[in-house]
């Protein structure tokens, strides 16, 4: 007797993936890694220690760094101001009011393009 019917095969595949974010995988994982190689959780979580403390590290040297910058930033603005306000009022004590006027210009011209600079960088 022969078989009319025709097999139609088809294959499914099913694929599963596990996703985790951060340092650590889940602790299942970790007793898997251990069943491997004894000890494996054990580096492994030492590992994301070391990384977490170097991490937190550079994140305190680079604030430490940006408040320094600041700093120096306010005292050099402070010492420019007062020593162009001198030479200000030394050119104005000296009957020079083109210079003053020229001075000031220069002044805010130079603040104003500072600014400019440092708007268009943040874009």
């Amino acid at each position: 007797m022969e078989d009319n019917v025709t097999a139609n095969s088809s294959q499914h595949v099913i694929v599963a993936t596990q996703k985790y974010s951060g340092p650590l995988p889940p602790a299942d994982e970790l007793k898997k890694y251990n069943e491997v190689s004894p000890q494996a959780a054990e580096r492994i979580i030492a590992m994301a220690e070391r990384q977490a403390a170097h991490r937190q590290k550079m994140e305190f040297q680079e604030n430490k760094d940006r408040r320094d910058i600041a700093i120096i930033s306010i005292i050099a603005s402070t010492l420019s101001v007062g020593m162009l306000s001198g030479v200000i009022i030394y050119a104005i004590s000296m009957q020079s009011e083109g210079a003053a006027i020229a001075a000031s210009i220069g002044a805010i011209a130079s603040v104003a393009g500072l600014f400019l600079y440092h708007k268009k960088k943040k874009e």
